[in-house]
């Protein structure tokens, strides 16, 4: 498995990635300089994708410059990020992929990041590490409730140092499953978490949130956008937010449905707003603050994004809209511990009219959780409250260095 992973790593290096090697090298050359700066400080370097500050790594930097100054950390991003102002408000920034940032990967106590691929960059920095040639120490917050047993995270393909898991049955199927030893899992929470205790709903409002498919593949070629906009996964989702049941219910119940697109599908935006009926909110990337909607939100139609559990968090209904279960778990990720058809939380449709029909089912209810959802909301989430990036710093900081 290692070597296969290997070995599919070395194709993804790209010509790009070249460029890496030598902004490496630099940060080699020039680290006596550098360390003439830290002077020895053990400092953090936290990130998610480079362009973003919206997920787990954005809320535990905010944590740390606001409740431990006493550590130094720092927050890797792309300078022409709509995100970056916001982050360089907080503390010190560093440009995502330069030769500095080179310098505080190699060199920092801890790299810590919502994305597994959260480093100057990912493939070349994945080469390295599989091959013992950098030792990094790497804290993966996740970006989500890990409900699958995706390849990508298993301990035999993967250098993480310390996993942070929110749920108790996420944390005892990682345990069980994934090859760490228990003591580099941490039962914590996700920092975003801890922010999702202040609720302020817009009544009425409902999210839409398709995730992607590992079979679909993008480029820029006009044939591949024709092939992907033609795609049952594009198709099945346009016959449900096009359907008159959908128009009833809108106009019935006064609802504001907001369409929230994977990151994958945002070169079609303008494309996919076509489509789609007016009165259906799409927001485009620069638009999307996934946090706040979820929190505005009432409730949540999804396939199988992990995002739900966000929901699920707040004690609000899901609805899975899942017209290709079978193809998905089995050429997407491996099934894990969350039964999508048989469990409190939500129930799990093929057609897109029982989906709608389920939801006129909460709205009637007034969106409120059955006594079973909270039973079970109960068990998931032991720790429920706005401590989770306190533990995760504190679990960090009590690591002894070996």
């Amino acid at each position: 498995m290692k070597l296969q992973y290997f070995l599919r790593k070395i194709r993804e290096v790209k010509g790009r990635d070249l460029l890496s090697f030598f902004r490496l090298s630099a940060a080699e050359i020039c680290k006596p300089f550098f360390m003439n700066e830290f002077a020895g400080e053990k400092f953090w370097v936290i990130c998610e994708d480079g362009k973003e500050a919206r997920d787990n790594g954005y809320w535990f930097f905010r944590y740390m410059r606001e409740n431990h100054p006493e550590q130094k950390v720092y927050y890797a991003i792309d300078f022409h990020s709509p995100d970056y102002e916001k982050v360089k408000k907080l503390g010190p920034c560093v440009r995502y992929g330069s030769v500095r940032h080179w310098f505080l990967y190699l060199s920092a106590q801890y790299n810590i990041s919502s994305q597994k691929g959260g480093k100057p960059d990912a493939a070349v920095c994945a080469f390295l590490e599989l091959n013992n040639m950098i030792n990094s120490r790497l804290v993966f917050l996740q970006h989500g409730v890990c409900i699958n047993r995706p390849g990508w995270m298993k301990a035999d393909v993967t250098q993480l140092d310390y996993l942070v898991t929110s749920a108790r049955p996420e944390y005892e199927d990682i345990v069980r499953n994934f090859g760490y030893p228990k003591d580099k899992i941490l039962l914590t929470g996700m920092p975003r978490f801890d922010d999702l205790h202040d609720i302020r709903v817009k009544r009425n409002q409902i999210l839409i949130v398709p995730t992607w498919r590992a079979w679909l593949t993008l480029h820029a070629e006009k044939a591949s956008e024709q092939k992907f906009l033609s795609s049952e996964y594009m198709q099945k989702w346009i016959e449900l937010l096009n359907s008159s049941e959908i128009d009833i219910l809108m106009e019935k119940y006064h609802l504001d449905i907001i369409f929230l697109m994977h990151r994958n599908m945002y070169p079609y935006v303008e494309d996919i707003r076509k489509r789609i009926r007016p009165g259906i909110r799409v927001p485009g990337w620069m638009e999307c603050d996934v946090h706040e909607m979820m929190k505005q939100s009432q409730m949540m139609i999804t396939d199988y994004s992990s995002v739900f559990f966000d929901m699920v968090y707040m004690k609000k209904p899901v609805v899975f809209y899942q017209f290709d279960h079978d193809r998905f778990v089995s050429d997407h990720y491996q099934a894990g511990w969350f039964d999508y058809r048989n469990n409190p939380f939500g129930r799990s449709f093929e057609r897109y009219d029982d989906v709608l029909s389920e939801t006129e089912r909460i709205i009637l209810r007034k969106y409120i959780p059955s006594e079973a959802y909270l039973r079970a909301h109960e068990e998931c989430f032991p720790l429920y409250d706005m401590a989770n990036s306190e533990r995760i710093f504190q679990m960090i900081s009590g690591i002894k260095e070996g």
